[in-house]
C-alpha cells in the first residue's frame, strides 16, 4: 500500500525503511542537493579566476578576443577552459583591462606630473635615432619653409602657455593653418605619443549626436586635426560650446540620457586647410566667426613641403624644439626689454642722448652708466658731439665685450 495522497517516500539506505514526507518536501530537498552540487562543480571555476586571466593575457601577449580563446583551447586546463567559456561575451573587455593593468605605472606617474612638466622632461632624452630623426628633419624643412610667415619661437610660447593653464581669455588656443601637404598635421602629430593616443582627445565625427562625449575619459590633451570651425559649429560643435570649450569655462556635455559638466582645463591645439576655413555657412554668419577667431592664435604657414610621408612622429624631439623655442623666446624678451635710464646727473648736469644710444646698443646698465660719467667727467654734453675715435679712447670702452664695443660704434 503506497503513502497516502500528497505525500512522498524516502528510502533509507539499508533498503528496509523509508519515511513518507510531503511531496513538496521532497523536491525542495532535491532541489537542494542539486544546487549543492553544482555549488560544488563551481568552485572548481573559482580555481582559475580573473586575475589569472589577466596574467595569462599579459604574459602571452594576447591582444584580441580570438587570440584568448585560441590560447586557452590549445593550452589551457579543464578550469581555464570552463571559466573563458563562461565569460566569452566578456572577454574583449577583459582583454582591455589586461591592457590597462599591465600599462598602470607608466601613466600613473604621468598623471602626478603637468602636462609641461611632462613635456621637459621627454625633451630631456636623447632621441634614439639621432641625426636620422625623420620628424626632427620634417621639422626643420617646416620651419625653414614658412620663416617668413611663421616664428618657431612665438609657436613654441603659445603652447607652453596652452599646455601650463588650459584656454582662457588671456590664453588662445594655437591653431595650425595652411595648405594640403604643409606639414602642418605631421609637426604636431606627436602629441599622441607624448601624452598617449588613449588620453587624447581626437576631432568627433561630423554630425556627431554626442560629439564631445569623450572629453570626459581621462584625457589629458585636445588635438582637432583637420578641423573645419564654421561646418562643425553649423552639424556638431555649436558656436557657444566652441567659445565655451576654447575659453576653459565650464559647459554641459550631452551624453546619452544625461548630461554631464565639463570643461576644457587641458592643453589643446587645432590644424586646419586655409582654402575655405572661415567661409560663411547657413546658421553661421561673420560675427560667429569673429568670436570663434577671438579663442585662438591663428598660426598660418604657406609652403608645402615634400616626402612628408616617411616622417615617423618622434616625442624626444617634438617636445626639444617647443622647449627650446619657448626658452629663446623668453632670452629674446628680457634683452629687448625696455632699459631703465642710463644717464649719470652731477648737479644739474645730463648726457643728452645716452638713454636713446645705450638702448639701441643694449648696453648693461652698469656699463651705460660708467660711460657717461667719463664723457661727462671730460665736459661732453651730448653724444652726437662725439666721434668713433672719441668713444674708442675711454677707458669706460675698453671694458665693454667685443660685441657690446660694435654695436656701440653700428648705433652712433
Amino acid at each position: 500500500m503506497g503513502p497516502p495522497r500528497g505525500w512522498g517516500r524516502l528510502a533509507m539506505r539499508d533498503g528496509t525503511t523509508f519515511l513518507s514526507w510531503p511531496s513538496a518536501a521532497v523536491s525542495a530537498l532535491t532541489s537542494v542537493t542539486a544546487m549543492f552540487a553544482q555549488a560544488c562543480a563551481s568552485s572548481k571555476v573559482d580555481d582559475f579566476n580573473k586575475l589569472d586571466l589577466t596574467a595569462l593575457i599579459m604574459s602571452q601577449g594576447l591582444t584580441t578576443q580570438a587570440a584568448v580563446m585560441e590560447y586557452v583551447r590549445d593550452h589551457g586546463t579543464e578550469q581555464m577552459q570552463l571559466f573563458v567559456h563562461q565569460r566569452q561575451r566578456y572577454l574583449k573587455d577583459f582583454v582591455a583591462e589586461a591592457m590597462q593593468w599591465g600599462e598602470a605605472r607608466q601613466p600613473a606617474a604621468a598623471e602626478r606630473q603637468s602636462e609641461w612638466s611632462t613635456l621637459c622632461a621627454t625633451a630631456d632624452k636623447d632621441c634614439p635615432h639621432g641625426h636620422a630623426c625623420s620628424y626632427n628633419q620634417a621639422a626643420a624643412a617646416f620651419f625653414a619653409a614658412n620663416s617668413m610667415s611663421l616664428s618657431r619661437a612665438e609657436l613654441a610660447v603659445a603652447l607652453r602657455n596652452i599646455l601650463v593653464t588650459g584656454p582662457a581669455k588671456t590664453t588662445g588656443v594655437p591653431m595650425i593653418v595652411g595648405p594640403t601637404n604643409s606639414g602642418k598635421s605631421t609637426l604636431v602629430l606627436p602629441f599622441d605619443e607624448l601624452y598617449g593616443f588613449a588620453h587624447v582627445f581626437h576631432k568627433p565625427a561630423l554630425g556627431s549626436s554626442f560629439a564631445l562625449r569623450n572629453l570626459l575619459k581621462e584625457k589629458t590633451f585636445l588635438f582637432w586635426d583637420d578641423f573645419r570651425p564654421v561646418e562643425y559649429d553649423q552639424r556638431t560643435v555649436p558656436v557657444i560650446t566652441f567659445l565655451s570649450l576654447f575659453q576653459g569655462q565650464p559647459f554641459e556635455v550631452q551624453m546619452s540620457q544625461a548630461f554631464n559638466d565639463g570643461n576644457a582645463d587641458r592643453g589643446c591645439v587645432l590644424t586646419g586647410k586655409a582654402k575655405d576655413l572661415w567661409k560663411p555657412l547657413p546658421g553661421v554668419d561673420e560675427e560667429d566667426i569673429k568670436h570663434m577667431k577671438s579663442r585662438l592664435l591663428i598660426f598660418t604657414c604657406t609652403e608645402t613641403i615634400s616626402a612628408l610621408r616617411a616622417t615617423s612622429p618622434c616625442a624626444i624631439c617634438f617636445s626639444k624644439w617647443i622647449r627650446d623655442g619657448a626658452m629663446e623666446h623668453d632670452a629674446a624678451a628680457a634683452l629687448n626689454a625696455p632699459s631703465l635710464p642710463f644717464s649719470l646727473h652731477q648737479g644739474t648736469k645730463v648726457l643728452e642722448g645716452m638713454d636713446e644710444l645705450a638702448a639701441k646698443a643694449k648696453l648693461p646698465q652698469v656699463k651705460a652708466a660708467a660711460l657717461a660719467e667719463e664723457l661727462l667727467s671730460l665736459g661732453a654734453v651730448d653724444v652726437v658731439e662725439l666721434s668713433r675715435g672719441d668713444w674708442q679712447s675711454l677707458s669706460a670702452f675698453g671694458k665693454l665685450l667685443p660685441f657690446e664695443q660694435k654695436r656701440l660704434l653700428s648705433s652712433l
